[in-house]
Protein backbone atom coordinates (compact mmCIF):
# COMPACT_ATOMS: atom_id res chain seq x y z
CA UNK A 1 0.00 0.00 0.00
CA UNK A 2 2.62 2.54 1.09
CA UNK A 3 5.05 1.55 -1.65
CA UNK A 4 2.36 2.08 -4.26
CA UNK A 5 1.71 5.58 -2.92
CA UNK A 6 5.35 6.47 -3.26
CA UNK A 7 5.59 5.02 -6.75
CA UNK A 8 2.66 7.18 -7.83
CA UNK A 9 4.61 10.26 -6.82
CA UNK A 10 7.32 9.44 -9.33
CA UNK A 11 5.17 7.76 -11.99
CA UNK A 12 4.05 9.34 -15.24
CA UNK A 13 1.50 6.64 -15.98
CA UNK A 14 -2.11 7.75 -16.36
CA UNK A 15 -4.42 4.75 -15.80
CA UNK A 16 -8.05 5.58 -16.53
CA UNK A 17 -10.40 4.66 -13.72
CA UNK A 18 -14.07 5.55 -13.26
CA UNK A 19 -14.52 8.45 -10.81
CA UNK A 20 -16.66 6.40 -8.47
CA UNK A 21 -14.15 3.54 -8.32
CA UNK A 22 -10.87 5.21 -7.46
CA UNK A 23 -10.22 2.66 -4.70
CA UNK A 24 -11.98 -0.33 -6.22
CA UNK A 25 -8.88 -2.15 -7.46
CA UNK A 26 -7.69 -3.61 -10.76
CA UNK A 27 -11.01 -5.34 -11.54
CA UNK A 28 -12.74 -1.99 -12.19
CA UNK A 29 -13.81 -1.48 -15.82
CA UNK A 30 -11.77 0.98 -17.84
CA UNK A 31 -13.80 3.96 -19.02
CA UNK A 32 -12.51 6.43 -21.56
CA UNK A 33 -12.49 10.17 -20.86
CA UNK A 34 -14.92 10.72 -23.74
CA UNK A 35 -17.67 9.22 -21.56
CA UNK A 36 -17.26 12.10 -19.11
CA UNK A 37 -18.99 14.68 -21.29
CA UNK A 38 -19.56 17.13 -18.47
CA UNK A 39 -15.94 17.20 -17.31
CA UNK A 40 -14.70 17.55 -20.89
CA UNK A 41 -16.86 20.64 -21.29
CA UNK A 42 -15.69 22.25 -18.07
CA UNK A 43 -12.94 24.88 -18.37
CA UNK A 44 -9.65 23.92 -16.78
CA UNK A 45 -10.01 26.67 -14.15
CA UNK A 46 -13.29 25.21 -12.86
CA UNK A 47 -11.91 21.68 -12.80
CA UNK A 48 -8.92 22.87 -10.79
CA UNK A 49 -11.24 24.57 -8.30
CA UNK A 50 -13.17 21.31 -7.95
CA UNK A 51 -9.96 19.36 -7.44
CA UNK A 52 -8.94 21.82 -4.74
CA UNK A 53 -12.22 21.29 -2.90
CA UNK A 54 -11.60 17.54 -2.83
CA UNK A 55 -8.97 17.83 -0.13
CA UNK A 56 -9.78 15.80 3.00
CA UNK A 57 -10.34 17.65 6.31
CA UNK A 58 -7.05 18.84 7.68
CA UNK A 59 -5.36 18.98 4.29
CA UNK A 60 -7.04 22.24 3.34
CA UNK A 61 -4.71 24.31 5.52
CA UNK A 62 -7.00 24.38 8.57
CA UNK A 63 -6.48 22.31 11.72
CA UNK A 64 -4.21 19.87 9.95
CA UNK A 65 -2.11 19.10 13.02
CA UNK A 66 -4.08 16.82 15.29
CA UNK A 67 -3.40 14.24 18.00
CA UNK A 68 -5.94 12.03 16.22
CA UNK A 69 -3.82 11.64 13.08
CA UNK A 70 -2.40 8.13 12.62
CA UNK A 71 0.95 7.25 11.00
CA UNK A 72 -0.91 5.74 8.02
CA UNK A 73 -2.86 8.99 7.58
CA UNK A 74 0.38 10.94 7.76
CA UNK A 75 1.76 8.95 4.81
CA UNK A 76 -1.38 9.54 2.73
CA UNK A 77 -1.29 13.22 3.62
CA UNK A 78 2.36 13.65 2.63
CA UNK A 79 1.76 11.77 -0.64
CA UNK A 80 -1.29 13.95 -1.45
CA UNK A 81 -3.12 10.72 -2.20
CA UNK A 82 -6.37 12.45 -3.14
CA UNK A 83 -4.55 14.41 -5.86
CA UNK A 84 -2.79 11.29 -7.12
CA UNK A 85 -6.12 9.50 -7.38
CA UNK A 86 -7.64 12.39 -9.32
CA UNK A 87 -4.64 12.40 -11.65
CA UNK A 88 -5.38 8.77 -12.63
CA UNK A 89 -8.86 9.44 -14.01
CA UNK A 90 -7.75 10.65 -17.43
CA UNK A 91 -4.80 12.13 -19.24
CA UNK A 92 -6.39 15.58 -19.07
CA UNK A 93 -6.87 15.32 -15.32
CA UNK A 94 -3.30 14.09 -14.94
CA UNK A 95 -1.95 17.13 -16.79
CA UNK A 96 -4.08 19.50 -14.72
CA UNK A 97 -3.24 17.94 -11.36
CA UNK A 98 0.48 17.62 -11.98
CA UNK A 99 0.79 20.93 -13.79
CA UNK A 100 -1.17 23.22 -11.42
CA UNK A 101 1.15 24.51 -8.66
CA UNK A 102 -1.76 25.91 -6.64
CA UNK A 103 -3.02 22.38 -5.88
CA UNK A 104 0.27 21.60 -4.12
CA UNK A 105 0.49 24.77 -2.08
CA UNK A 106 -0.54 23.24 1.29
CA UNK A 107 1.93 21.04 3.14
CA UNK A 108 1.10 19.46 6.50
CA UNK A 109 3.95 17.56 8.16
CA UNK A 110 3.96 15.88 11.56
CA UNK A 111 7.36 14.33 12.18
CA UNK A 112 6.27 13.11 15.62
CA UNK A 113 4.51 10.27 13.72
CA UNK A 114 7.36 9.33 11.42
CA UNK A 115 9.00 6.73 13.65
CA UNK A 116 5.78 4.69 13.48
CA UNK A 117 5.22 5.02 9.72
CA UNK A 118 5.50 1.88 7.59
CA UNK A 119 7.90 3.52 5.14
CA UNK A 120 11.28 5.06 5.73
CA UNK A 121 11.95 8.66 6.63
CA UNK A 122 13.92 8.97 3.39
CA UNK A 123 10.77 8.31 1.37
CA UNK A 124 8.74 10.64 3.60
CA UNK A 125 11.23 13.42 2.90
CA UNK A 126 10.94 12.66 -0.82
CA UNK A 127 7.15 13.02 -0.60
CA UNK A 128 7.53 16.48 0.93
CA UNK A 129 10.10 17.36 -1.72
CA UNK A 130 7.74 16.23 -4.50
CA UNK A 131 4.97 18.53 -3.26
CA UNK A 132 7.38 21.45 -2.94
CA UNK A 133 8.65 20.91 -6.48
CA UNK A 134 5.18 20.56 -7.99
CA UNK A 135 4.16 23.76 -6.24
CA UNK A 136 6.76 25.62 -8.31
CA UNK A 137 6.74 29.27 -7.16
CA UNK A 138 3.21 29.31 -5.74
CA UNK A 139 2.92 30.77 -2.18
CA UNK A 140 2.91 28.07 0.51
CA UNK A 141 0.70 27.25 3.48
CA UNK A 142 2.68 25.16 5.97
CA UNK A 143 1.69 23.29 9.12
CA UNK A 144 4.70 21.63 10.67
CA UNK A 145 5.05 19.65 13.91
CA UNK A 146 8.54 18.76 15.12
CA UNK A 147 9.22 17.18 18.49
CA UNK A 148 13.00 16.94 18.67
CA UNK A 149 16.03 16.71 16.46
CA UNK A 150 15.93 12.91 16.45
CA UNK A 151 12.45 12.89 14.85
CA UNK A 152 13.85 14.39 11.61
CA UNK A 153 12.47 17.78 12.61
CA UNK A 154 15.61 19.68 11.69
CA UNK A 155 15.87 17.88 8.35
CA UNK A 156 12.28 18.80 7.44
CA UNK A 157 12.71 22.39 8.57
CA UNK A 158 15.91 22.79 6.56
CA UNK A 159 14.10 21.46 3.48
CA UNK A 160 11.23 23.90 3.95
CA UNK A 161 13.65 26.75 4.57
CA UNK A 162 14.96 26.36 1.04
CA UNK A 163 11.51 27.57 -0.05
CA UNK A 164 11.21 30.35 2.54
CA UNK A 165 10.61 32.97 -0.15
CA UNK A 166 7.29 31.19 -0.82
CA UNK A 167 6.03 31.00 2.79
CA UNK A 168 2.70 32.77 3.12
CA UNK A 169 0.80 31.14 6.01
CA UNK A 170 2.90 29.14 8.48
CA UNK A 171 2.12 27.20 11.66
CA UNK A 172 4.96 25.66 13.66
CA UNK A 173 4.32 23.25 16.53
CA UNK A 174 7.56 22.62 18.33
CA UNK A 175 8.87 20.95 21.45
CA UNK A 176 12.40 22.22 20.93
CA UNK A 177 13.97 25.51 19.88
CA UNK A 178 13.11 25.23 16.19
CA UNK A 179 14.31 28.74 15.43
CA UNK A 180 17.85 27.35 15.45
CA UNK A 181 16.93 25.18 12.45
CA UNK A 182 15.25 28.01 10.54
CA UNK A 183 17.81 30.75 11.16
CA UNK A 184 18.56 30.86 7.43
CA UNK A 185 15.15 32.32 6.57
CA UNK A 186 15.90 35.69 8.18
CA UNK A 187 15.45 38.39 5.58
CA UNK A 188 14.00 35.92 3.07
CA UNK A 189 10.28 36.05 3.91
CA UNK A 190 8.82 38.43 1.31
CA UNK A 191 5.36 36.76 1.25
CA UNK A 192 4.82 35.77 4.89
CA UNK A 193 1.44 37.09 6.09
CA UNK A 194 0.32 34.80 8.91
CA UNK A 195 2.53 33.10 11.49
CA UNK A 196 1.38 30.76 14.25
CA UNK A 197 3.68 29.20 16.81
CA UNK A 198 2.60 26.53 19.28
CA UNK A 199 5.55 26.10 21.59
CA UNK A 200 6.82 24.37 24.67
CA UNK A 201 10.28 25.89 24.44
CA UNK A 202 11.19 29.55 24.59
CA UNK A 203 11.52 31.45 21.31
CA UNK A 204 12.67 34.60 23.10
CA UNK A 205 15.98 34.76 21.25
CA UNK A 206 14.37 34.18 17.84
CA UNK A 207 14.69 37.12 15.47
CA UNK A 208 14.26 35.30 12.15
CA UNK A 209 10.82 36.88 11.63
CA UNK A 210 11.96 40.41 12.41
CA UNK A 211 12.14 41.22 8.69
CA UNK A 212 8.87 40.18 7.07
CA UNK A 213 7.33 43.07 5.11
CA UNK A 214 3.86 41.48 4.75
CA UNK A 215 3.45 39.89 8.19
CA UNK A 216 0.14 41.04 9.68
CA UNK A 217 -1.09 38.10 11.82
CA UNK A 218 0.76 36.46 14.72
CA UNK A 219 -0.57 33.75 17.03
CA UNK A 220 1.46 32.29 19.89
CA UNK A 221 0.17 29.51 22.14
CA UNK A 222 1.80 27.26 24.68
CA UNK A 223 3.65 27.13 27.97
CA UNK A 224 6.73 29.08 27.03
CA UNK A 225 6.47 32.71 27.96
CA UNK A 226 8.32 34.60 25.27
CA UNK A 227 7.48 35.32 21.66
CA UNK A 228 9.81 35.82 18.70
CA UNK A 229 10.83 39.25 17.55
CA UNK A 230 8.42 40.49 14.87
CA UNK A 231 7.66 43.81 13.17
CA UNK A 232 5.00 44.81 15.73
CA UNK A 233 3.96 48.00 13.96
CA UNK A 234 2.77 45.96 10.95
CA UNK A 235 0.57 43.55 12.89
CA UNK A 236 -3.17 43.76 12.42
CA UNK A 237 -3.92 40.78 14.67
CA UNK A 238 -2.02 39.34 17.62
CA UNK A 239 -3.27 36.38 19.63
CA UNK A 240 -1.46 35.12 22.71
CA UNK A 241 -2.71 32.04 24.56
CA UNK A 242 -0.67 31.18 27.64
CA UNK A 243 -1.12 28.06 29.77
CA UNK A 244 1.43 29.31 32.30
CA UNK A 245 -0.31 30.63 35.45
CA UNK A 246 2.84 32.47 36.55
CA UNK A 247 3.13 34.34 33.26
CA UNK A 248 0.58 37.15 33.50
CA UNK A 249 3.05 40.05 33.48
CA UNK A 250 4.61 39.23 30.13
CA UNK A 251 1.45 39.02 27.97
CA UNK A 252 0.08 42.24 29.46
CA UNK A 253 3.40 43.96 28.80
CA UNK A 254 3.17 42.89 25.15
CA UNK A 255 0.17 45.20 24.78
CA UNK A 256 2.55 48.13 25.16
CA UNK A 257 4.39 47.23 21.96
CA UNK A 258 4.21 49.59 18.99
CA UNK A 259 1.06 48.17 17.40
CA UNK A 260 -0.63 50.06 14.60
CA UNK A 261 -3.77 52.00 15.46
CA UNK A 262 -6.03 49.43 13.78
CA UNK A 263 -4.49 46.35 15.43
CA UNK A 264 -6.51 43.74 17.27
CA UNK A 265 -5.11 41.89 20.30
CA UNK A 266 -6.58 38.72 21.78
CA UNK A 267 -5.14 37.49 25.09
CA UNK A 268 -6.05 34.32 26.97
CA UNK A 269 -4.48 34.19 30.43
CA UNK A 270 -4.59 31.69 33.28
CA UNK A 271 -3.30 33.02 36.56
CA UNK A 272 -2.87 32.44 40.28
CA UNK A 273 -1.59 35.93 41.09
CA UNK A 274 -2.39 39.49 39.98
CA UNK A 275 -0.23 41.37 42.47
CA UNK A 276 1.82 44.40 41.41
CA UNK A 277 0.76 44.68 37.77
CA UNK A 278 2.53 47.65 36.18
CA UNK A 279 0.55 50.19 34.13
CA UNK A 280 0.27 49.47 30.41
CA UNK A 281 -0.90 51.92 27.73
CA UNK A 282 -1.90 50.31 24.45
CA UNK A 283 -3.00 51.96 21.22
CA UNK A 284 -4.75 48.92 19.73
CA UNK A 285 -8.29 49.43 18.48
CA UNK A 286 -9.71 46.04 19.44
CA UNK A 287 -8.96 44.06 22.60
CA UNK A 288 -10.23 40.66 23.68
CA UNK A 289 -9.38 39.25 27.11
CA UNK A 290 -10.20 35.77 28.34
CA UNK A 291 -9.19 35.21 31.94
CA UNK A 292 -9.11 32.01 33.93
CA UNK A 293 -8.12 31.69 37.58
CA UNK A 294 -7.23 28.34 39.05
CA UNK A 295 -9.23 29.42 42.07
CA UNK A 296 -12.75 29.97 40.60
CA UNK A 297 -13.61 32.65 43.16
CA UNK A 298 -10.45 34.66 42.65
CA UNK A 299 -11.06 38.25 41.60
CA UNK A 300 -8.60 38.68 38.75
CA UNK A 301 -10.41 41.02 36.37
CA UNK A 302 -10.23 44.13 38.55
CA UNK A 303 -6.43 44.21 38.99
CA UNK A 304 -5.95 43.57 35.26
CA UNK A 305 -8.31 46.40 34.26
CA UNK A 306 -6.62 48.69 36.78
CA UNK A 307 -3.30 48.40 34.96
CA UNK A 308 -4.65 48.92 31.41
CA UNK A 309 -5.39 52.06 29.41
CA UNK A 310 -6.62 52.10 25.79
CA UNK A 311 -6.86 55.64 24.41
CA UNK A 312 -8.26 54.49 21.03
CA UNK A 313 -10.26 51.37 21.82
CA UNK A 314 -13.11 50.62 19.42
CA UNK A 315 -13.98 47.01 20.37
CA UNK A 316 -13.78 45.27 23.76
CA UNK A 317 -14.44 41.65 24.72
CA UNK A 318 -14.25 40.33 28.30
CA UNK A 319 -14.78 36.64 28.95
CA UNK A 320 -14.33 34.05 31.62
CA UNK A 321 -12.58 30.76 31.24
CA UNK A 322 -13.84 28.30 28.63
CA UNK A 323 -12.94 24.63 28.41
CA UNK A 324 -12.83 21.62 30.69
CA UNK A 325 -12.73 23.73 33.86
CA UNK A 326 -14.95 26.51 32.55
CA UNK A 327 -16.43 28.93 35.03
CA UNK A 328 -17.66 32.50 35.27
CA UNK A 329 -15.31 35.43 35.67
CA UNK A 330 -16.12 37.40 38.85
CA UNK A 331 -17.24 40.87 37.81
CA UNK A 332 -15.81 43.94 39.54
CA UNK A 333 -17.89 46.97 38.58
CA UNK A 334 -15.86 49.83 40.17
CA UNK A 335 -12.70 48.64 38.42
CA UNK A 336 -14.46 48.56 35.04
CA UNK A 337 -15.89 52.06 35.49
CA UNK A 338 -12.45 53.47 36.34
CA UNK A 339 -10.98 51.65 33.34
CA UNK A 340 -13.71 53.07 31.06
CA UNK A 341 -13.12 56.63 32.28
CA UNK A 342 -9.33 56.36 32.04
CA UNK A 343 -9.55 54.96 28.48
CA UNK A 344 -12.20 57.48 27.30
CA UNK A 345 -14.47 54.62 26.21
CA UNK A 346 -17.44 56.99 26.21
CA UNK A 347 -16.28 58.43 22.89
CA UNK A 348 -14.33 55.56 21.34
CA UNK A 349 -15.98 52.21 22.15
CA UNK A 350 -18.52 50.98 19.57
CA UNK A 351 -18.56 47.24 20.32
CA UNK A 352 -18.82 45.42 23.66
CA UNK A 353 -18.90 41.67 24.28
CA UNK A 354 -19.29 40.00 27.67
CA UNK A 355 -19.52 36.27 28.20
CA UNK A 356 -19.05 33.86 31.08
CA UNK A 357 -18.97 36.61 33.71
CA UNK A 358 -20.98 37.12 36.91
CA UNK A 359 -22.24 40.55 35.87
CA UNK A 360 -25.98 41.07 36.47
CA UNK A 361 -28.47 43.24 34.59
CA UNK A 362 -28.23 46.33 36.82
CA UNK A 363 -24.45 46.29 36.64
CA UNK A 364 -24.51 46.01 32.86
CA UNK A 365 -26.87 48.99 32.70
CA UNK A 366 -24.38 50.90 34.85
CA UNK A 367 -21.68 50.08 32.29
CA UNK A 368 -23.83 51.06 29.31
CA UNK A 369 -24.55 54.46 30.87
CA UNK A 370 -20.89 55.39 30.36
CA UNK A 371 -20.71 53.84 26.85
CA UNK A 372 -23.06 56.00 24.75
CA UNK A 373 -21.20 55.36 21.49
CA UNK A 374 -21.92 51.61 21.44
CA UNK A 375 -23.23 50.21 18.17
CA UNK A 376 -22.83 46.48 18.92
CA UNK A 377 -23.74 44.64 22.12
CA UNK A 378 -22.96 40.92 22.51
CA UNK A 379 -23.83 39.40 25.89
CA UNK A 380 -24.37 35.95 27.34
CA UNK A 381 -26.01 34.17 30.27
CA UNK A 382 -23.47 31.37 29.97
CA UNK A 383 -22.26 30.06 33.37
CA UNK A 384 -23.60 33.15 35.13
CA UNK A 385 -25.06 32.46 38.58
CA UNK A 386 -27.96 34.80 37.72
CA UNK A 387 -29.60 35.68 34.41
CA UNK A 388 -28.11 38.72 32.75
CA UNK A 389 -30.63 38.93 29.92
CA UNK A 390 -33.87 39.77 31.71
CA UNK A 391 -37.01 41.84 31.20
CA UNK A 392 -35.42 44.50 33.40
CA UNK A 393 -32.41 44.78 31.07
CA UNK A 394 -34.49 44.78 27.88
CA UNK A 395 -36.83 47.41 29.30
CA UNK A 396 -33.93 49.76 29.96
CA UNK A 397 -32.59 49.16 26.45
CA UNK A 398 -35.80 50.39 24.80
CA UNK A 399 -35.07 53.41 22.66
CA UNK A 400 -36.68 56.64 23.82
CA UNK A 401 -37.43 59.56 21.49
CA UNK A 402 -36.37 62.18 24.01
CA UNK A 403 -32.77 63.27 23.38
CA UNK A 404 -30.42 61.77 25.91
CA UNK A 405 -33.06 59.49 27.41
CA UNK A 406 -31.90 56.26 25.76
CA UNK A 407 -29.11 53.94 26.70
CA UNK A 408 -26.72 53.34 23.78
CA UNK A 409 -28.87 55.30 21.29
CA UNK A 410 -26.84 54.16 18.23
CA UNK A 411 -27.29 50.44 18.89
CA UNK A 412 -27.93 48.49 15.67
CA UNK A 413 -26.54 45.03 16.49
CA UNK A 414 -27.57 43.00 19.52
CA UNK A 415 -26.63 39.35 20.05
CA UNK A 416 -28.06 37.51 23.06
CA UNK A 417 -26.83 34.05 24.09
CA UNK A 418 -29.46 33.21 26.61
CA UNK A 419 -31.30 30.77 28.85
CA UNK A 420 -34.41 32.70 27.64
CA UNK A 421 -35.28 34.12 31.04
CA UNK A 422 -37.21 37.04 29.50
CA UNK A 423 -40.69 37.48 28.08
CA UNK A 424 -41.59 37.53 24.40
CA UNK A 425 -43.51 40.80 24.73
CA UNK A 426 -40.62 42.66 26.35
CA UNK A 427 -38.15 41.40 23.75
CA UNK A 428 -40.31 42.56 20.84
CA UNK A 429 -41.00 45.90 22.52
CA UNK A 430 -37.23 46.41 22.74
CA UNK A 431 -36.63 45.32 19.12
CA UNK A 432 -39.52 47.36 17.72
CA UNK A 433 -38.24 50.50 19.43
CA UNK A 434 -34.84 50.06 17.79
CA UNK A 435 -35.87 49.37 14.18
CA UNK A 436 -36.06 53.02 13.14
CA UNK A 437 -33.14 54.45 15.15
CA UNK A 438 -30.88 51.61 14.01
CA UNK A 439 -30.98 53.07 10.52
CA UNK A 440 -28.88 56.06 11.58
CA UNK A 441 -25.98 54.75 9.49
CA UNK A 442 -28.06 53.28 6.68
CA UNK A 443 -28.10 49.73 8.06
CA UNK A 444 -30.77 47.44 9.47
CA UNK A 445 -31.04 46.30 13.06
CA UNK A 446 -29.43 42.90 13.54
CA UNK A 447 -31.14 40.89 16.27
CA UNK A 448 -29.63 37.52 17.11
CA UNK A 449 -30.76 35.04 19.72
CA UNK A 450 -28.74 31.94 20.55
CA UNK A 451 -30.24 29.70 23.21
CA UNK A 452 -28.19 27.66 25.64
CA UNK A 453 -28.73 23.99 26.50
CA UNK A 454 -29.95 24.93 30.00
CA UNK A 455 -32.65 27.31 28.74
CA UNK A 456 -35.70 27.80 30.92
CA UNK A 457 -38.20 27.48 28.07
CA UNK A 458 -38.67 27.04 24.34
CA UNK A 459 -39.21 29.95 21.96
CA UNK A 460 -42.76 29.77 20.66
CA UNK A 461 -43.60 29.42 16.99
CA UNK A 462 -45.34 32.82 17.23
CA UNK A 463 -42.14 34.43 18.51
CA UNK A 464 -40.05 32.89 15.75
CA UNK A 465 -42.57 33.71 13.03
CA UNK A 466 -42.61 37.36 14.04
CA UNK A 467 -38.83 37.59 13.81
CA UNK A 468 -38.62 35.87 10.45
CA UNK A 469 -41.52 37.96 9.08
CA UNK A 470 -39.71 41.16 10.05
CA UNK A 471 -36.62 39.81 8.35
CA UNK A 472 -38.49 39.05 5.12
CA UNK A 473 -40.03 42.52 5.22
CA UNK A 474 -36.53 44.00 5.33
CA UNK A 475 -36.96 45.63 8.73
CA UNK A 476 -34.39 43.61 10.67
CA UNK A 477 -31.82 40.86 10.17
CA UNK A 478 -33.07 38.13 12.50
CA UNK A 479 -31.33 34.97 13.71
CA UNK A 480 -32.67 32.46 16.21
CA UNK A 481 -30.95 29.13 16.77
CA UNK A 482 -29.09 27.04 19.37
CA UNK A 483 -25.77 28.44 20.54
CA UNK A 484 -23.31 27.45 17.77
CA UNK A 485 -20.56 26.86 20.36
CA UNK A 486 -22.78 24.32 22.14
CA UNK A 487 -24.09 22.35 19.17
Amino acid sequence: MHCSIHSNVESNETPRVPIGHLDSGPSSPVVSPEQYDLTLQLPAEILVDIFDMCSPPGEDGFDGLSDATTPAQEVKRLAKKYLLQLSQVSSRWHVLVMGTPMLWRIIVVDTTLWSDCAISSTILIELVTASLNRGAEHPLTLQVAVEDEESHGSEVLELLCRHAQRWQNVHFWSAFSSFQAIAAVRGNLPLLEKLEISQTDDWMECDVFEIAPRLTHLTVTGWAGRVPTVPWAQLQYFRYFSFDPENILYPLALLGNSFSANARCDLTIYTTNTAELPPVISHVSDFSLTVGAFNPGMEVLGPILDCLSFPHLDGLSLMGRYGEDEHSLPWQQPHFLRFAARSSLSTSLTSLEMARTTIVDDELVGCLVVLPSLVQLIISDEFAPHSLITDSLLRQLIWMPDPGASLVPRLNFVCLTSILDFSDDMYWEFVSSRIGPAQWDGSRLEAKIYWLPGRTRELSSTFLSKGFDLDVEGKINFTARPDPERT
